[in-house]
Protein backbone atom coordinates (compact mmCIF):
# COMPACT_ATOMS: atom_id res chain seq x y z
CA UNK A 1 0.00 0.00 0.00
CA UNK A 2 1.05 3.49 -0.52
CA UNK A 3 -0.32 6.79 -0.25
CA UNK A 4 -0.74 8.92 -2.95
CA UNK A 5 -1.60 12.38 -2.35
CA UNK A 6 -4.22 11.05 0.27
CA UNK A 7 -5.16 8.31 -2.03
CA UNK A 8 -4.65 4.99 -0.79
CA UNK A 9 -3.45 2.87 -4.05
CA UNK A 10 -2.80 -0.96 -4.47
CA UNK A 11 -1.57 -2.95 -7.87
CA UNK A 12 -4.65 -5.48 -8.44
CA UNK A 13 -4.69 -8.50 -6.35
CA UNK A 14 -4.25 -11.03 -9.27
CA UNK A 15 -1.52 -12.79 -7.15
CA UNK A 16 -3.95 -13.38 -3.71
CA UNK A 17 -6.54 -14.27 -6.53
CA UNK A 18 -4.19 -16.56 -8.47
CA UNK A 19 -3.06 -17.93 -5.26
CA UNK A 20 -6.40 -19.17 -3.86
CA UNK A 21 -7.62 -20.34 -7.18
CA UNK A 22 -4.76 -22.46 -7.39
CA UNK A 23 -5.63 -23.67 -3.54
CA UNK A 24 -8.91 -24.95 -4.26
CA UNK A 25 -7.51 -27.02 -7.37
CA UNK A 26 -4.97 -28.47 -5.27
CA UNK A 27 -7.80 -29.25 -2.88
CA UNK A 28 -10.39 -30.62 -5.61
CA UNK A 29 -7.48 -32.59 -6.98
CA UNK A 30 -7.09 -33.96 -3.45
CA UNK A 31 -10.60 -34.13 -2.99
CA UNK A 32 -10.64 -36.38 -6.22
CA UNK A 33 -7.75 -38.59 -5.66
CA UNK A 34 -9.74 -40.03 -2.18
CA UNK A 35 -12.73 -40.77 -4.36
CA UNK A 36 -11.69 -44.34 -5.68
CA UNK A 37 -10.55 -45.26 -1.79
CA UNK A 38 -14.33 -43.92 -0.82
CA UNK A 39 -15.77 -46.33 -3.27
CA UNK A 40 -13.39 -49.50 -2.72
CA UNK A 41 -11.27 -49.02 0.12
CA UNK A 42 -11.77 -51.14 3.51
CA UNK A 43 -10.60 -47.89 5.49
CA UNK A 44 -13.91 -45.82 3.50
CA UNK A 45 -13.82 -43.85 6.97
CA UNK A 46 -10.31 -42.33 6.89
CA UNK A 47 -11.02 -41.36 3.23
CA UNK A 48 -14.23 -39.36 4.65
CA UNK A 49 -12.58 -37.68 6.99
CA UNK A 50 -9.46 -36.55 4.20
CA UNK A 51 -12.33 -35.30 1.82
CA UNK A 52 -14.01 -33.75 4.65
CA UNK A 53 -10.29 -32.23 5.59
CA UNK A 54 -10.33 -31.20 1.67
CA UNK A 55 -13.61 -29.85 1.31
CA UNK A 56 -12.94 -27.44 4.25
CA UNK A 57 -9.98 -26.20 2.65
CA UNK A 58 -11.81 -25.48 -0.27
CA UNK A 59 -14.83 -23.73 1.97
CA UNK A 60 -11.70 -21.29 3.86
CA UNK A 61 -10.27 -20.48 0.30
CA UNK A 62 -13.45 -19.66 -0.99
CA UNK A 63 -14.55 -17.36 2.16
CA UNK A 64 -11.74 -15.19 1.91
CA UNK A 65 -12.68 -14.58 -1.84
CA UNK A 66 -15.74 -13.96 -1.21
CA UNK A 67 -14.69 -11.43 1.32
CA UNK A 68 -12.75 -10.13 -0.85
CA UNK A 69 -15.70 -9.33 -2.66
CA UNK A 70 -18.23 -8.53 -0.33
CA UNK A 71 -20.31 -5.40 -1.40
CA UNK A 72 -20.28 -4.23 2.52
CA UNK A 73 -19.08 -4.93 6.19
CA UNK A 74 -21.86 -6.82 7.44
CA UNK A 75 -21.23 -9.31 4.44
CA UNK A 76 -17.97 -9.69 4.34
CA UNK A 77 -17.73 -9.98 8.09
CA UNK A 78 -20.35 -12.88 7.60
CA UNK A 79 -17.44 -14.29 5.96
CA UNK A 80 -14.90 -14.00 7.90
CA UNK A 81 -17.05 -15.63 11.09
CA UNK A 82 -18.01 -18.31 8.31
CA UNK A 83 -14.06 -19.45 7.22
CA UNK A 84 -13.55 -20.17 11.23
CA UNK A 85 -16.17 -23.30 11.52
CA UNK A 86 -13.71 -25.28 8.94
CA UNK A 87 -10.49 -23.99 10.56
CA UNK A 88 -11.64 -25.31 14.12
CA UNK A 89 -12.38 -28.16 12.86
CA UNK A 90 -9.39 -29.15 10.32
CA UNK A 91 -6.46 -29.85 12.88
CA UNK A 92 -9.07 -32.46 15.25
CA UNK A 93 -10.39 -34.21 12.26
CA UNK A 94 -6.35 -34.20 10.65
CA UNK A 95 -5.23 -35.59 13.66
CA UNK A 96 -8.30 -38.28 14.20
CA UNK A 97 -7.90 -39.30 10.55
CA UNK A 98 -3.73 -39.57 10.46
CA UNK A 99 -4.20 -41.59 14.04
CA UNK A 100 -6.96 -43.38 12.56
CA UNK A 101 -4.36 -44.94 9.96
CA UNK A 102 -1.52 -45.23 11.47
CA UNK A 103 -2.27 -46.15 15.07
CA UNK A 104 -5.25 -48.16 14.82
CA UNK A 105 -9.20 -47.60 14.58
CA UNK A 106 -9.67 -47.25 17.87
CA UNK A 107 -9.13 -43.66 17.59
CA UNK A 108 -12.40 -42.83 15.85
CA UNK A 109 -14.06 -43.91 18.93
CA UNK A 110 -16.40 -40.96 19.92
CA UNK A 111 -14.63 -41.55 23.89
CA UNK A 112 -11.11 -40.77 22.00
CA UNK A 113 -12.15 -38.22 19.28
CA UNK A 114 -14.71 -36.11 20.20
CA UNK A 115 -12.74 -34.34 23.30
CA UNK A 116 -10.32 -33.36 20.76
CA UNK A 117 -13.18 -31.75 19.43
CA UNK A 118 -14.36 -29.45 22.51
CA UNK A 119 -11.96 -26.71 21.92
CA UNK A 120 -13.01 -26.54 18.38
CA UNK A 121 -16.84 -26.54 19.48
CA UNK A 122 -16.27 -23.61 21.72
CA UNK A 123 -13.83 -21.64 19.12
CA UNK A 124 -17.19 -21.96 17.03
CA UNK A 125 -19.49 -20.88 19.43
CA UNK A 126 -17.03 -18.00 20.31
CA UNK A 127 -16.98 -17.09 16.38
CA UNK A 128 -20.13 -17.18 15.13
CA UNK A 129 -22.22 -15.85 18.69
CA UNK A 130 -19.82 -13.68 20.60
CA UNK A 131 -17.50 -12.36 17.76
CA UNK A 132 -16.12 -9.78 20.30
CA UNK A 133 -14.34 -12.77 22.59
CA UNK A 134 -12.87 -13.14 18.90
CA UNK A 135 -11.77 -10.08 17.34
CA UNK A 136 -10.46 -7.43 19.38
CA UNK A 137 -11.06 -5.33 16.52
CA UNK A 138 -11.92 -5.84 12.86
CA UNK A 139 -12.69 -3.62 10.02
CA UNK A 140 -12.76 -4.08 6.23
CA UNK A 141 -10.93 -1.63 4.10
CA UNK A 142 -11.53 -1.38 0.28
CA UNK A 143 -8.82 -1.46 -2.40
CA UNK A 144 -9.65 -1.36 -6.00
CA UNK A 145 -13.45 -2.16 -4.93
CA UNK A 146 -12.05 -5.08 -3.16
CA UNK A 147 -12.60 -5.79 0.49
CA UNK A 148 -9.23 -5.99 2.86
CA UNK A 149 -9.88 -7.57 6.07
CA UNK A 150 -7.98 -5.69 9.07
CA UNK A 151 -8.61 -8.02 12.38
CA UNK A 152 -6.42 -7.90 15.60
CA UNK A 153 -7.49 -10.94 17.36
CA UNK A 154 -8.27 -11.96 21.31
CA UNK A 155 -6.09 -14.26 23.20
CA UNK A 156 -8.96 -16.75 22.57
CA UNK A 157 -7.34 -16.99 19.00
CA UNK A 158 -3.71 -17.24 20.43
CA UNK A 159 -5.18 -20.66 22.42
CA UNK A 160 -6.87 -22.00 19.19
CA UNK A 161 -3.99 -21.46 16.99
CA UNK A 162 -1.57 -23.10 19.10
CA UNK A 163 -4.04 -26.08 20.10
CA UNK A 164 -4.05 -26.67 16.33
CA UNK A 165 -0.46 -26.54 16.10
CA UNK A 166 0.40 -29.12 18.34
CA UNK A 167 -2.50 -31.34 16.70
CA UNK A 168 -1.01 -30.89 13.22
CA UNK A 169 2.68 -31.53 14.80
CA UNK A 170 1.41 -34.53 16.20
CA UNK A 171 0.03 -35.78 13.05
CA UNK A 172 3.26 -34.64 11.74
CA UNK A 173 5.42 -36.53 13.96
CA UNK A 174 3.01 -39.89 13.45
CA UNK A 175 3.31 -39.66 9.76
CA UNK A 176 7.23 -39.32 9.98
CA UNK A 177 7.08 -42.01 12.52
CA UNK A 178 5.26 -44.72 10.30
CA UNK A 179 7.36 -43.57 7.13
CA UNK A 180 10.75 -43.86 9.26
CA UNK A 181 8.77 -47.59 9.93
CA UNK A 182 7.91 -48.54 6.71
CA UNK A 183 11.44 -47.70 5.25
CA UNK A 184 13.01 -50.03 7.94
CA UNK A 185 11.07 -52.71 6.81
CA UNK A 186 12.37 -52.10 3.20
CA UNK A 187 15.81 -51.71 3.89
Amino acid sequence: LTDDGGQCTRKPLVWQCAFYVLSILLLIIGLIYTLPGLLCSPRTFTHRYLALYAIGGIVVAVSYLATAFSPNDQIAFMWAQFRFIPLALGSPLLFVTVAAIYIGDHWLRLTRALPLFLLSFQTILRVMFFPETWFADWEIMYIGGLAVEISTFTNWFVVHDIYNGVLNLLALAIIIRATVISADDYS
